[in-house]
């Protein structure tokens, strides 16, 4: 960055920064709790896909978006 930045220039890069690393982080958070989906299903002791408890997978996986 020159020394002739100004503060908008600055605040441009910030903006970016934030928002690719806020992006990055919803990634990963999905990407987690999909790969954990059984897991989490077995410790609630709940079949998801048992009539009448789709909604829960759905819930789940609306969550995680």
């Amino acid at each position: 960055m020159s020394p002739t930045a100004t503060a908008s220039d600055r605040y441009k890069w910030v903006a970016l920064s934030n928002t690719t690393l806020g992006v990055l982080m919803a990634a990963l958070d999905g990407s987690i709790v999909i790969i954990a989906l059984p897991a989490i299903f077995r410790g609630i002791g709940l079949d998801p896909l048992a009539p009448g408890n789709i909604g829960y997978l759905l819930w789940m996986i609306w969550d995680t978006c």
